[in-house]
């Protein structure tokens, strides 16, 4: 059994040493070979068109980028200010919405590639569009900086593609968060106008309750004929005031009673009777007519200035140049050791015979 394994191992090496004998006696073949792959690699790195990789930061606006949008919001209003971190987070949800990437595709990608890039099918574009953009929080620590990326055989291409996808992006947030704050000046508005009508509706119930209670009274003066109040040699004290407009409210006399029935009848308009009338129809004229000023308004930042991309993505000349010239050498030895075993067993072949 050990002499076996010996035998197995021996044969091993002999036949180890006869690969690496053949090969050394073909080196011409792996040179030969290692220069035509490498030379091959080299064409391929200087001839393929580079791909480029553009990336920007982003980050949260800050607290005076967001003021327009919290104009006629408030404590006093009802209506809650916006956060930074709420407009920011509407703009992340639309920076990773498949509408913009379709809308970017159909109004930049597509049209951007008739200038170099090469327009194949709808379909084939869109998904080589998926491959070349990236987009992800710079770090798990914080997530809140976001990175573009995307790639595009010209660098200034590939910057000015993700610095419009991340303007698109601050658009649409825009229109949303402007549709939003619109419904909610709105509805702000219809409740002013619904208060208002039930307040005027109150004031105009309460004239005619005063209208009923003093024509009460009116009777009652006139069956008194008590024609004027009476006159007392003092002032009326506070509570026989207050009981000449309640129970005792026929005192005040006839004429006076039929004057302020008069009066009531004939009113145009209970609203300056109504407590804080005004300041409300105010204020629901400005929410019905409400109309956001964005300008200055931000959604997002941008981290710094883009920088274009001095060094395409792919490829990258010097690996291939080192994998071509591995591949060479691979394939020559194969070929060196195929040859000189080869050769080796014609010539063990011719001295046996």
């Amino acid at each position: 059994m050990r002499d076996g394994n010996e035998l197995l191992v021996s044969g091993e090496e002999i036949g180890l040493a006869r690969i690496l004998r053949a090969i050394w006696r073909k080196k011409l073949v792996v040179l030969l070979s290692a220069v035509i792959v490498s030379s091959m690699a080299i064409a391929y790195g200087f001839m393929a068109v580079p791909v480029y990789v553009a990336k920007v930061i982003l980050q949260p606006p800050i607290q005076s980028d967001i003021v327009p949008f919290n104009y006629g919001r408030g404590e006093n209003t009802g209506l809650k200010e916006l956060t930074v971190t709420e407009v920011y987070n509407v703009y992340l949800r639309n920076l990773q919405s498949d509408s913009l990437r379709r809308k970017f595709f159909k109004e930049v990608y597509r049209p951007g590639l008739n200038k170099g890039e090469g327009v194949g099918s709808r379909a084939d574009d869109y998904e080589r569009l998926q491959r070349s953009l990236s987009l992800g929080p710079v770090s798990n620590d914080d997530k809140s900086r976001y990175f573009i990326s995307i790639e595009a055989t010209d660098p200034a291409l590939a910057m000015a593609w993700a610095v419009k996808y991340s303007e698109l992006a601050g658009q649409l947030s825009q229109v949303e968060l402007t549709q939003d704050l619109q419904t909610d000046a709105r509805e702000k508005a219809r409740n002013l106008h619904d208060e208002i009508k039930a307040d005027l509706e109150g004031a105009r119930m309460e004239r005619e309750d005063r209208i009923v209670r003093l024509e009460e009274a009116l009777r009652i003066a006139r069956l008194a004929g008590l024609q004027k109040p009476p006159i007392t040699s003092t002032a009326p004290s506070r509570e026989v005031s207050a009981a000449m407009d309640g129970s005792l409210m026929y005192m005040r006399g006839a004429e006076a009673l039929e004057a302020e029935v008069a009066n009531l009848r004939s009113r145009d308009s209970d609203e300056p009777f109504v407590h804080g009338l005004r300041p409300r129809q105010q204020s629901m004229v400005f929410y019905q007519t409400l109309k956001l000023n964005l300008d200055g308004a931000k959604v997002y930042r941008q981290d710094g200035v883009g920088e274009l991309p001095d060094s395409p993505l792919r490829p990258n000349r010097p690996w291939v140049f080192v994998l071509g010239l591995l591949a060479g050498v691979v394939l020559g030895c194969v070929i060196a050791g195929w040859l000189g075993l080869k050769v080796g067993s014609r010539g063990d072949g011719v001295k046996g015979a």
